[in-house]
């Protein structure tokens, strides 16, 4: 059985290098954690956030590329956790043919957010790797999962100024002009 997931938060990791995704399951009130790249994770809350690029990143191409062949995006299925990696699929149709794509979850959930398509998990990979999310709210003291997802205060602001930085010194100045832009909306 598949149970439909919503990314409810993206925030920095402990781990250096990485951000935390949040995946909430509302039927069994669990949540999933999955750790992926900060350039993956910014490109989640851009896409949630719908906040528009100067040129479009490869999320958006692909999905374009999708869409212009006439191939539907129908959903995505994280079914496999192993040796800390998760396994997904992105199942896609045309002409009345279904397939299953073997995908990075990071890539998967980037396309899904573009594409507007859910996002679900297997039963049993709840089971293995989920947690109940009242225990997350209590640790974290605020509500976090219980409303829907103000996603522009769950961005790090530490991660948006060093990315400013680099679109400065690669001479990116429409990227560095949308987060300097983005930083002051946070800072408001």
């Amino acid at each position: 059985m598949r149970l439909l997931l919503e990314v409810v938060k993206v925030g920095q990791s402990v781990a250096k290098g990485l951000s935390d995704v949040l995946l909430f399951n509302r039927n069994k009130n669990m949540v999933i954690c999955l750790s992926v790249g900060e350039y993956e994770a910014e490109m989640m809350a851009l896409a949630l956030d719908k906040t528009p690029l100067p040129k479009p990143v490869m999320f958006d191409s692909f999905a374009d590329i999708l869409f212009t062949f006439d191939i539907g995006v129908e959903f995505v299925l994280i079914d496999s956790f192993s040796e800390g990696i998760y396994g997904a699929k992105l199942f896609c149709h045309s002409q009345n043919e279904c397939k299953a794509f073997d995908v990075r979850v990071s890539d998967a959930i980037n396309l899904a957010l573009r594409a507007g398509c859910p996002i679900y998990a297997t039963e049993e990979l709840i089971e293995q790797v989920g947690f109940d999310a009242d225990i997350l709210l209590q640790d974290q003291e605020d509500d976090t999962l219980a409303e829907p997802a103000d996603h522009k205060a769950d961005w790090d602001l530490q991660l948006l100024e060093e990315l400013l930085q680099d679109a400065v010194t690669k001479e990116d100045y429409e990227l560095a002009v949308l987060l300097r832009d983005k930083i002051n909306e946070l800072k408001q």
